[in-house]
């Protein structure tokens, strides 16, 4: 075969090929790996109170050491929603001291949204 016929011939794949291939990934957060609830909590929380992400931290009382009131958690919480697309229970906010605690409530709802529910204790 000569040159100028190899250049008319384009070769593309089977049908089959394209039918199999996975759908396009196209926003950035398909393509980010998985957070931990700890760290999204802790960007939220900075993000409220206009601080660096890094200054906030798990072992933090939100109500002593960073000065959040009743009304600024539910706040952040519904932050959270909006930003997880969760629904996070607001009655639980008040045993919620630390932005640990608030981090295990996140978690708690996540596992409620995708129907996951840990073992209870028999104790």
């Amino acid at each position: 075969m000569g040159d100028k016929a190899r250049d008319d011939l384009e070769w593309m794949p089977p049908d089959s090929c394209l039918e199999t291939a996975g759908p396009a990934v196209t926003s950035e957060r398909e393509r980010a790996p998985m957070r931990q609830d700890i760290d999204i909590v802790r960007e939220a929380v900075a993000v409220h109170l206009e601080v660096d992400v890094h200054s906030i931290h798990g072992e933090q009382n939100l109500r002593r050491d960073l000065g959040l009131t009743a009304l600024a958690l539910v706040m952040i919480a519904l932050d959270l929603e909006d930003l997880e697309l969760l629904s996070i229970p607001f009655e639980p906010l008040n045993n919620v001291d630390t932005v640990a605690d608030l981090a295990k409530l996140v978690s708690r709802a996540r596992a409620d949204a995708a129907g996951v529910h840990p073992m209870l204790s028999p104790h």
